[in-house]
């Protein structure tokens, strides 16, 4: 699948990208996906096609231009803010991204892709939804202080590398 578009649980219905508010990061990007787009289908693009496409590229290229991304879910209101968006859905989204269980596990592992979902976005998608999120026994709940912030939330790597045992 293409990550230009991200389907919904029926596979007739497309969401594109292009109706998200997104803005550069410098090393990363904020994507805010409109209510109407279905959690499910933001958490399987995430995991599938994104963890998929790192795979690819991580397999083809030599060690110097491989790289692992994070990723982190949540779901909550944002507000407009010239010139850019905010609200505490950002900010717990933001400390989920930077918790140092995810650091951790994501550098001992080598996995292309570290996903953290908030308790939230877990208990009520993840857990209980059919397709590759439902993949609940994948992911490992930690809990953390980011800054001032205490956190819980739910790890899942993708594309964890073979170690040689030599």
């Amino acid at each position: 699948r293409d990550l230009h578009s991200f389907p919904t649980r029926r596979s007739s219905d497309l969401y594109s990208w292009d109706t998200c508010h997104i803005e550069d990061r410098g090393d990363g990007a904020l994507i805010i996906v409109p209510p109407e787009v279905p959690t499910a289908a933001v958490v399987d693009a995430l995991t599938a096609s994104l963890a998929r496409r790192l795979r690819r590229h991580n397999e083809r290229s030599s060690e110097p231009v491989r790289f692992q991304l994070r990723a982190a879910v949540h779901v909550g209101p944002v507000m407009p803010d010239p010139p850019g968006v905010s609200g505490w859905a950002l900010i717990r989204t933001a400390r989920l991204l930077d918790a140092r269980p995810l650091r951790d596990r994501l550098a001992a592992s080598g996995a292309d892709l570290g996903f953290i979902a908030s308790t939230f976005v877990y208990e009520s998608v993840i857990a209980h939804g059919p397709g590759y999120v439902n993949h609940s026994a994948e992911y490992e709940p930690i809990s953390c202080r980011v800054k001032k912030l205490k956190t819980e939330g739910w790890i899942h790597l993708c594309g964890v590398r073979a170690r040689s045992a030599v």
